[in-house]
């Protein structure tokens, strides 16, 4: 074994962390080394919540980022936390304290959402969600669509048919026909429940009105 100038304590994560992610074919022994050889002289060092500090390392033509802690009490060594490759410590995340940009270096208990629901934002949202479209109740919430969708999923509120604007598409399997032919009739006055969705450039229609459409024209086609 070496003998350092700055000893550290490798933890065994530290040690797995480098054989499977910077140097697979080495020993633990041999990871333990490298490690600490790379300590000695980092490329930098920028401070990390906790007390932490992020060094980035090179032995030979590998690169790769360490979180070193500082000693613990009746200690001497600063412990090596984990390591891992170069890529995963890019210099733009280098300009804020990593602890604010790696969800890996995050807490377990803190929540990770950014702007968690409300029971006043769900109550709405299961009102909204029969007579409204995915977009228009994001408006309304201030959410994006993808995040409406999600809160639907993980509550299981889907909305029925009854009272609910379709897109042309979803609308023209109910009243079979092309979503262009529906379009046509919307624009002709046709159907009386039709409207514009927000914006004006496209149209929304009523789910029964499109069903009772289909089920003339069903009627037409067997007579």
């Amino acid at each position: 074994m070496m003998h350092f100038e700055r000893p550290y304590f490798v933890t065994p994560h530290a040690v797995t962390q480098y054989q499977k992610r910077v140097h697979p074919r080495c020993s633990a022994a041999e990871a333990i080394e490298e490690i600490q050889t790379a300590l000695q002289q980092p490329l930098f060092e920028v401070p990390a919540r906790d007390g932490c500090t992020l060094c980035g390392c090179e032995v030979g033509t590998r690169r790769f980022g360490a979180i070193v802690a500082p000693p613990e009490a009746g200690h001497e060594w600063p412990a090596v936390l984990t390591v891992g490759p170069w890529w995963y410590w890019h210099e733009h995340k280098l300009r804020w304290p990593p602890r604010a940009t790696d969800p890996g270096l995050r807490d377990a208990h803190e929540d990770r959402r950014g702007r968690p629901w409300t029971p006043y934002e769900v109550l709405r949202l299961r009102d909204l969600v029969h007579t409204h479209t995915t977009a228009e109740i994001a408006g309304l919430l201030g959410r994006t669509e993808k995040a409406v969708w999600q809160k639907q999923n993980k509550l299981g509120i889907w909305a029925s048919t009854e009272g609910r604007y379709l897109t042309s598409g979803k609308a023209a399997r109910l009243a079979r026909m092309t979503p262009q032919g529906l379009t046509k009739l919307a624009r002709a006055g046709k159907l009386k429940r039709a409207r514009r969705k927000p914006g004006g450039r496209w149209w929304l229609f009523d789910a029964e009105e499109c069903r009772a459409l289909g089920a003339r024209r069903g009627m037409k086609r067997c007579n």
